[in-house]
């Protein structure tokens, strides 16, 4: 009696997981599929907060690397890595801060 409490337990659990899994699987599927990546844009203005607070430690503390160097590195960052309206707002801020420093 318990051999078959045990294997019909054993089976049950194993149906809840494998109905979990699936229902799992169709809803990163359908993440995928019908939502925009590009809307969520909370990590790329982290990343263009971040990049600019790069850029402004160099211009500020690191006195090594030319303004004009420093503006680039960071228009260059937020191409690679942030949304497509960011390196335009990077290089018109540090522009405007390098004007006035």
């Amino acid at each position: 009696m318990k051999r078959a409490y045990f294997i019909l337990r054993c089976g049950i659990l194993w149906a809840i997981s494998s109905l979990h899994f699936f229902l799992g699987t169709l809803l990163l599927l359908f993440l995928a599929l019908f939502i925009d990546p590009r809307k969520n844009d909370r990590p790329q203005r982290i990343f263009a907060r971040n990049i600019l607070r790069l850029a402004l430690w160099e211009f500020r503390w690191n006195q090594e690397t030319p303004v004009k160097v420093a503006i680039n590195e960071a228009v260059e960052l937020a191409k690679r890595y942030s949304s497509d309206s960011a390196p335009r707002f990077i290089n018109g801020v540090l522009g405007t801060l390098a004007v006035e420093a």
